[in-house]
C-alpha cells in the first residue's frame, strides 16, 4: 500500500507510533503484529508481517527477535511499544 509520508499508518490503520517512523498494530483476526516503517528506497510505508516473531507482550508490544526488512535493510527492535534502531 503506497501512501504519502505525511499520511502515516496511525491515520489509516489505527496503528500505534513506536518512534523513528515505525508504527505497529495487532491484526484482530489472527493476533499477528503488523509493523510499518517509512522506506526511503520505495518511498512508501512498508508493512512487515511478524509471523516468525514471538510476541513477548501485546501491551505494550514487544517482539523477539529483532526485525530486519528486505526493502532497505531497516533493522531494529520493538520493545515496550518503542522502536530501537540496530
Amino acid at each position: 500500500m503506497s501512501r504519502d509520508r505525511n499520511d502515516p499508518p496511525s491515520d489509516w490503520a489505527g496503528a500505534t507510533d513506536a518512534g523513528h517512523e515505525v508504527f505497529y498494530a495487532i491484526d484482530p483476526s489472527d493476533g499477528v503484529a503488523i509493523v510499518w516503517h517509512w522506506c526511503p528506497t520505495e518511498q512508501r510505508w512498508s508493512p512487515a508481517g511478524t509471523r516468525d516473531h514471538t510476541v513477548l507482550s501485546r501491551e505494550p508490544l514487544t517482539l523477539d527477535p529483532s526485525l530486519q526488512l528486505d526493502c532497505c535493510t531497516f533493522h531494529g527492535w520493538l520493545r515496550g511499544g518503542r522502536w530501537t534502531p540496530a
